[in-house]
């Protein structure tokens, strides 16, 4: 059902519904995969992997609350903080496999590629609130509480990094709206 809140789902996967576990996946995953791809790009599938596991084990714990995005973001933000800890193997950057050469696909494949880079130059503060806000969907209060800052900054970021993405889309002739 598509009525049905987080913390309905977790409520019926305490129950022993284990459907339950599989729609609040499928609710989250693609955005949460997103923002792993975005911040540890070769390690995002292991990344999304292991939040789930962890949420999975630590649901019964959990206090619905409807803050359920902030908290599924804030495990998966520190799987990422622990997995650049870890010291790198080298492994070539393959970019997702390329889309069908058709005039269309092909410049919209472009267009998201250049989003990527753009996001990719920002700094860390800049990149991670715009991820947080375009993929986890969080609140800026979300956001501060996670990142341990005012939600006043979190709100700077946010404006600073829209700045940057936008001078530097203007330059590569990217229309905006792609953001």
């Amino acid at each position: 059902m598509r009525d049905e809140s987080d913390d309905d789902l977790i409520e019926a996967f305490r129950r022993g519904e284990a459907a339950a576990f599989e729609r609040l996946y499928r609710r989250h995953a693609s955005g949460l995969y997103t923002y792993l791809r975005m911040q540890a790009r070769e390690e995002a599938e292991d990344l999304l992997q292991e939040t789930f596991s962890r949420v999975s084990r630590a649901l019964p714990r959990y206090r619905p609350d409807g803050r359920f995005p902030a908290w599924l973001y804030a495990i998966a933000r520190n799987l990422v903080r622990d997995d650049r800890r870890r010291p790198r193997r080298e492994v070539p950057l393959d970019d997702e496999p390329a889309l069908a050469a058709e005039g269309s696909l092909q410049d919209s494949h472009a267009n998201r590629e250049a989003v990527r880079e753009a996001l990719r130059t920002l700094p860390a503060e800049q990149r991670e609130v715009v991820l947080l806000r375009a993929y986890g969907d969080l609140s800026f209060v979300e956001i501060a509480r996670l990142l341990g800052c005012p939600p006043a900054t979190a709100v700077t970021r946010m404006h600073r990094a829209v700045e940057r993405l936008r001078r530097a889309l203007v330059v590569k002739e990217v229309d905006p709206v792609e953001l």
